[in-house]
């Protein structure tokens, strides 16, 4: 059954904890220490610790119970392994576009850690997880109006950047809802995010970008794998998602 008010609820947290993270991370000279990984961290603080306290009220549930609910119950390592596995041509393609590169423990911590697992929890183990639920809405219906937000929330107007940084999220949204636990898309997401800093980030100081054409045909290989992958393992929509929330 569709719950309008609810609806409301869960957009309002979203809109408000979106809004007050780029509130404090624009002006950034409060920042003592490494912008990157403060921001990453600032995520995680802002839309991950508001949500679960919101579903331990609404739900009038215990922690553990709200990491279920967000996704979380199953072990980590198979979705970051699904997300590596995905992402092997953006691996391989690496010495090609690479002369050298720096490991940069900042970049790590904020762009391939916190940063993937704030956003997939906010927008899909949160946001899309509710309106399913609890709100009624239906599971198509929810990916394409959560993923939209996910491309505003990067502060991304041109419509160019906003439909790719939008069909991201949609795709992450399809991994979870297919794997029926949110750590796959976090996997995934940050998988990504770790060989597109090696090639393209901050860790690629001394990268060659004169010919960006492998990074691009690599990071497409690597969609197309994971949406292969899926397929092939996980050929129906996890019934998770569709049903009601069980203690």
């Amino acid at each position: 059954m569709y719950r309008p008010w609810l609806s409301l609820l869960a957009w309002l947290l979203v809109v408000g904890v979106v809004r007050a993270f780029w509130h404090i991370e624009m002006p950034r000279n409060w920042l003592t220490l490494d912008h990157v990984a403060l921001e990453g961290l600032l995520k995680v603080a802002l839309w991950v610790v508001p949500p679960v306290l919101f579903l331990m009220a609404v739900g009038r549930q215990n922690l553990r119970q709200t990491w279920r609910e967000l996704g979380l119950g199953a072990p980590a390592r198979a979705g970051y392994a699904f997300g590596l596995m995905a992402t092997v041509p953006m691996a391989l393609a690496l010495p090609f576009t690479a002369r050298l590169f720096r490991p940069d423990l900042a970049s790590i911590i904020g762009t391939v850690l916190a940063g993937p697992f704030a956003e997939e929890v906010l927008f899909r183990g949160f946001l899309l997880a509710f309106l399913v639920r609890r709100a009624g809405w239906s599971v198509p219906a929810a990916i394409g109006v959560t993923s939209l937000a996910f491309g505003l929330a990067h502060m991304e107007w041109r419509p160019p950047a906003l439909a790719l940084m939008s069909a991201g999220g949609a795709l992450f949204a399809w991994v979870y809802c297919r794997w029926g636990s949110l750590w796959y898309a976090i996997g995934l997401h940050a998988s990504i995010n770790l060989w597109w800093e090696l090639t393209s980030g901050r860790a690629a100081s001394a990268i060659s970008s004169a010919d960006t054409m492998p990074v691009s045909a690599a990071h497409a290989a690597s969609i197309a794998l994971a949406v292969l992958l899926t397929l092939r393992l996980k050929p129906t929509l996890s019934p998770k998602l569709s049903q009601e929330f069980v203690n």
